[in-house]
């Protein structure tokens, strides 16, 4: 009977160790924070929370990487990944395509290897715009194209469907299911970490 309480005592203390080392595990990567749907963006339990828009492999999240599971085990809101690669959020991408065709520029051709402007183009109109990042590129058709690299995404946005992530990272922060704040980049990133912590 004894032998019986005693075990009996040591599978609830050990069941109630197991229990708190689950409920406390600490976040070690971007990895082993919970993952979300963009779709799921606006529908998180909580009042307040970031959801962070990320990709493996992509160098300016591998700059926050600290940063973000620092905040993931320290931060005064929870945050919840988006991994931009998997196939259930490739609809919240910016639509980069409609973006070129839409803004891309030709702005002259190659003749017998040499680049030739069109006459009423000054490149330098281009090359030194400071409000829009402009590339100039030869395509396969030897026109010189103006390739637009400056995104417009909707950043006023109510619902998923309206999500255009243009880039990662991008964090959005949620409170009262609206959006408080919509960064893209690693320094916009890390300012919202901390404004939060």
């Amino acid at each position: 009977m004894k032998k019986i309480v005693i075990v009996i005592i040591s599978l609830f203390i050990l069941a109630i160790l197991g229990i708190s080392l689950l409920s406390n595990r600490e976040v070690q990567t971007v990895e082993d924070i919970d993952q979300i749907s963009y779709q799921d963006t606006f529908t998180q339990n909580e009042e307040e929370y970031i959801v962070y828009y990320w990709q493996e492999g992509c160098y300016f999240c591998e700059l926050i990487d600290d940063d973000v599971t620092d905040f993931a085990n320290n931060g005064g809101i929870p945050i919840y990944v988006v991994d931009m690669q998997e196939n259930i959020n490739q609809n919240a991408w910016y639509d980069w395509q409609l973006h070129h065709d839409t803004y891309d520029e030709i702005i002259g051709e190659v003749v017998n290897g040499e680049e030739e402007f069109f006459s009423e183009i000054n490149v330098e109109d281009y090359t030194e715009d400071t409000e829009i990042r402009w590339d100039i590129v030869q395509n396969d058709n030897n026109e010189i194209i103006a390739k637009h690299r400056t995104p417009f995404p909707n950043i006023d946005i109510t619902s998923a469907d309206q999500i255009e992530i243009t880039g990662t990272p991008t964090m959005i922060h949620i409170k009262n299911e609206t959006v408080a704040n919509y960064t893209i980049g690693a320094d916009e990133a890390i300012e919202l970490l901390n404004s939060h912590r």
